[in-house]
């Protein structure tokens, strides 16, 4: 499938068709997790026959898991950005800030990501997992790259990056399971890592 999701409007044009198609799949299979999306109700919604959506791939399988790679290689590029931006401390943080805001959006992308990598049907679970070790095998590269630029030494680096890791993945999982939470295990868990890495 092409790598745009968000679905957009250019001129007053229609909304192209793949683009309704994704983002009412990401938002079905957010919303009712991926027993609960069917076909003919993601097509429905989409605006669009059930036969457009088998134009596109061959199962709701297919669909899915093209879906969940999609977001994937979507959240490395945020993460990439964000630490272009400003470095690991600023642009860690940056990244981390956002995630509220982002839970929220429409098609709800990164909700979607994180209920699949944390809440894969069972069915996929192998294939959703080598995804989302290959997502944050190559987070922590990025944040190797940055902690170097940074001034953390050569023997320091492998548990700074676990460090970021660890509250990257906290987060996640709070936004998913106790968003009431997420600011404040933000900024605790953000002071212990700053701390942590400015020690070097």
């Amino acid at each position: 499938m092409p790598t745009e999701t968000r679905p957009q409007v250019r001129g007053g044009a229609p909304v192209p068709r793949l683009d309704r198609l994704k983002a009412s799949a990401i938002r079905l299979f957010s919303e009712r997790g991926y027993e609960g999306a069917h076909i003919s109700e993601i097509a429905r919604t989409a605006g669009v026959r059930k036969s457009s959506v088998y134009a596109h791939c061959r199962s709701k399988d297919e669909l899915f898991l093209a879906l969940v790679r999609e977001t994937a290689e979507l959240e490395l590029e945020t993460v990439r950005d964000r630490l272009d931006e400003g470095g690991i401390l600023s642009g860690l943080k940056a990244y981390l800030e956002e995630l509220p805001v982002r839970m929220r959006e429409d098609p709800p992308m990164l909700s979607f990501l994180l209920r699949s990598l944390y809440t894969p049907p069972p069915e996929l679970k192998a294939v959703v997992l080598l995804v989302c070790d290959r997502l944050f095998g190559r987070a922590k590269a990025l944040f190797a790259m940055c902690l170097a630029d940074g001034g953390v030494p050569p023997h320091g680096i492998r548990r700074a990056v676990e460090a970021c890791s660890a509250v990257v993945d906290g987060l996640h999982v709070a936004c998913m399971y106790c968003p009431q939470n997420l600011q404040i295990r933000m900024e605790s868990s953000w002071t212990m890592l700053e701390s942590y890495i400015n020690s070097f």
